[in-house]
């Protein structure tokens, strides 16, 4: 009645401030004072290590577990077998039809390094939200494996949790005569006698996704995903168990001077079992044709119709000049690092093969990509006014060859997008995403789109699929907490963003994402902690300062931001530096005659982030400003 809640522990809770005296493991097991059920006590408690509410958040991800597994994570036939577990040994495997969102739920509070693990109850609730609405309705490629679309996302199971009953993504499982088919195809293994070429076999690898990736009624699991699971013989339980995949493609191929030979085998995720398996011997210019004949194969006994347009498109391939597509595979390679040197390498394999052979369709679409890399902050730190336009040309030359390309189509709608050209954009990335459902790219970018004109509920439609269709990849992950951070679903994109860094450390894009987002919720120090890093990782680099200034400036330490600004402005000289990020360092400051002239010279430059004027949180202190409400509008936004 006068509105205070008690929350009671029946006895087991203490207090932790001040610290409590440092414990023992033996302690714990046996002293009344302390006691608690072993198989939910944090791992730094069993340390004697000091405790905080990350200790809860450990205890929480043993129920969720235990509700959605039957059993708990861990435990031993006695008490010290049990502790051990806790300490050393990874969870135990969940169920297969555990969804791949509940695990990263549960993963996220079950990482033994608090400092890893979520840090509050607010983003684990973000984290479970975030989930809530993906279970109540069905995402786009779930629905696809119907073709009647009977199915709904009923049954899901139901969280009771502090603060609110949540619904989460785990999904019933599919009646057996609407299975859906969630194809993984793991890296083929290169076993030419000689010195192995890893661009052959995982070039192979991207092209029998790509092309499986057309069939309507399959799911396949994207390349950035699957390749984590290279040189891992035993890995099919652990596809099937994170991914959701309940089909496996593997095989190896063998390069010789006469010809290559591939062997493929088709198998049932959950099982093992096999279910087809063939032996192709073919000669090299022609291996472009034999990713559609393995694809026409997997559908059949997939039992997966093929549409009359796949049907043709497989068995019309164009044979390929080997050394053209020696040099696409190289650069495919490279392309895949996503680095400044990398990207620069792949651009000169890709010219090399169109060079050879000027027709060739996919290498202006991949030589592309490579374009709209190096013209972003992220990894290029070129201009766009130098790379964007070389973007269309290769974008557009690829469509005159090859109209039903979907990379070529996703790659041009990523061009339109940052030149403002909205309805154009949305065209070809829907059209990119009809022609491959699943690539995950595609499905990113759109969902970019969508976010820059405030359509948020389709833009998290989007990025739902693309991790469905790459669980495993920090880009993707990325991209998902990006677009709730746009959405102004803050804690939820935090909770998102540890979920990358647990599959990626070291990626320097979740890292400058997660500071803003920290920054955003008033967290200064952990922001300034993520750039901190950033700068380190991005080796001391321009772009990475600039972003670190702007920290500063949120934070109220204005002279370290403009010495390091200054820094900038005098580097830009020399090479680009961008000038939304200049202009987005003024905007923190609170300098806004000088924000809205570097806001203008961004304009100017089309740099990506004027795409995000309508929606970028920090331009909220300007945004009553008629003269960045003359700027929207001139650049066509809401």
């Amino acid at each position: 009645p006068d509105g205070q809640v008690k929350v009671l522990d029946f006895g087991l809770s203490r207090r932790v401030d001040p610290p409590a005296a440092s414990t023992s493991p033996a302690a714990i097991l046996s002293d009344a004072s302390v006691a608690g059920t072993l198989t939910h006590i944090a791992p730094e408690a069993l340390h004697g290590q000091p405790v905080d509410a990350r200790s809860d958040l450990w205890a929480l991800g043993v129920m969720l577990y235990e509700m959605v597994g039957g059993i708990v994570p861990f435990s031993g036939t006695t008490p010290f077998e049990t502790a051990n577990a806790i300490l050393h040994d990874a969870p135990r495997p969940l169920p297969s039809q555990v969804g791949p969102e509940i695990r990263r739920v549960i993963d996220g509070c079950l990482v033994k390094d608090p400092r890893g693990r979520f840090q509050s109850a607010a983003e684990v609730r973000g984290a479970l939200d975030a989930l809530s609405g993906a279970a109540r309705r069905p995402t786009a490629a779930w629905m696809r494996w119907s073709r009647t679309a009977r199915r709904t996302a009923a049954g899901a199971l139901v969280v009771a949790a502090a603060g609110g009953v949540y619904v989460t993504g785990v999904l019933p499982p599919a009646p057996a005569d609407e299975a859906p088919r969630v194809l993984a195809v793991l890296p083929f293994n290169d076993t030419s006698s000689g010195a192995p070429q890893p661009f052959f076999a995982s070039g192979l690898t991207e092209g029998l996704i790509a092309e499986l990736g057309r069939i309507d009624g399959m799911r396949v699991i994207s390349a950035a995903t699957t390749m984590r699971y290279q040189n891992r013989p035993g890995a099919v339980p652990d596809v099937a168990r994170e991914t959701g995949a309940t089909l496996v493609l593997r095989g190896s191929v063998s390069q010789g001077s006469d010809g290559v030979r591939i062997a493929a085998e088709l198998l049932e995720a959950g099982t093992g079992r096999l279910i087809w398996s063939e032996v192709y011997e073919r000669p090299i210019r022609t291996l472009q044709a034999l990713h559609g004949t393995i694809a026409t194969a997997v559908s059949r006994v997939s039992v997966v119709e093929l549409e009359e347009g796949d049907r043709a498109r497989f068995s019309t391939a164009r044979a390929v000049d080997p050394e053209v597509y020696e040099a696409y595979l190289k650069g495919r390679y490279h392309w895949n690092q996503r680095t400044e040197e990398s990207l620069r390498e792949a651009v000169a394999e890709f010219q090399t093969a169109l060079t050879l052979d000027p027709t060739y369709a996919p290498a202006y679409a991949a030589l592309a990509d490579c374009y709209n890399l190096l013209g972003t902050v992220m990894v290029g730190g070129g201009s766009p006014q130098q790379w964007r336009p070389r973007a269309s040309e290769a974008a557009i030359k690829a469509l005159q060859i090859d109209s039903g390309l979907a990379e070529a189509h996703a790659t041009l709608g990523y061009v339109q997008h940052y030149n403002w050209e909205w309805d154009a954009a949305e065209q070809s990335l829907r059209r990119a995403i009809a022609l491959n459902p699943s690539n995950a790219l595609a499905h990113i970018w759109y969902a970019n789109l969508l976010s820059s004109r405030l359509r948020f509920d389709e833009a998290i439609r989007q990025v739902t699929i693309a991790r469905d269709l790459d669980p495993l990849s920090p880009i993707v992950n990325t991209n998902v907490g990006w677009v709730l951070y746009m959405a102004r679903r803050n804690d939820e994109a935090i909770a998102q963003y540890m979920t990358t860094l647990s599959l990626n450390p070291d990626y320097v894009q979740v890292h400058t994402r997660l500071g803003d987002a920290y920054e955003l919720a008033g967290r200064h120090d952990d922001a300034i902690t993520e750039l901190t890093t950033v700068v380190r990782l991005s080796n001391d680099s321009a772009t990475s300062r600039v972003a670190l200034a702007q920290i500063y400036a949120l934070a109220g330490r204005n002279a370290d931001a403009r010495r390091l600004l200054d820094r900038a402005l005098l580097e830009r000289r020399e090479r680009y530096v961008s000038s939304g990020a200049i202009a987005n360092v003024y905007v923190a400051l609170g300098d806004t005659d000088q924000a809205f002239e570097w806001l203008e010279q961004s304009h100017r430059e089309r740099t990506n982030s004027v795409a995000y004027l309508a929606v970028e949180p920090l331009y909220d202190r300007i945004r009553q400003d008629p003269r960045f409400q003359r700027l929207v509008k001139a650049v066509g936004l809401p």
